[in-house]
């Protein structure tokens, strides 16, 4: 049975988060400092979730719920390919291992963020900017009854 809360599969599903989320990595990356209380704990929650469902299906495939990482995978690929304009799944995938791994060094100690860091913030910030208006979309396809392509009478 999975875990994973129905309709993750639609990047509406994220703003949210993404909204958030980017508003405070924009925060950080300008002050060049970090502590653990950046971001609320549920949106820090929902943004690893997000990530590890990708990384998932980034990987050898191995996942909890394969459709939930499918999903999230292509979501983390179109923001990707929207930002950068296109590139390699092995650069997606590289990219989404530097967002999780980023995001979990923000809960360790207060401290000041590298050179690297700074950067890595900044295009995280544009990735979930990106993720948002993506989720944007969606809903305004879905409440004019274009999200469902089946529904269409073609």
């Amino acid at each position: 049975m999975s875990r994973v809360a129905v309709g993750t599969e639609s990047p509406s599903y994220w703003c949210y988060m993404s909204a958030v989320l980017a508003r405070n990595l924009d925060r950080i990356a300008r002050s060049g400092e970090v502590d653990a209380t950046f971001v609320p704990p549920a949106i820090y929650d929902d943004a690893k979730r997000f990530l590890s469902l990708a990384l998932q299906s980034a990987g050898d495939g191995s996942a909890d719920d394969p459709q939930a990482s499918m999903n999230a995978y292509s979501i983390a690929v179109d923001a990707a390919h929207g930002l950068h304009g296109g590139g390699s799944l092995a650069d997606v995938d590289s990219r989404l291992a530097d967002y999780s791994d980023f995001l979990s060094s923000l809960r360790q100690r207060p401290r000041k963020l590298t050179e690297k860091e700074q950067e890595i913030g900044q295009e995280m910030s544009r990735f979930f900017r990106r993720l948002l208006a993506e989720g944007e979309a969606s809903r305004h396809e879905a409440a004019r009854g274009f999200g469902d392509p089946q529904g269409w009478n073609l």
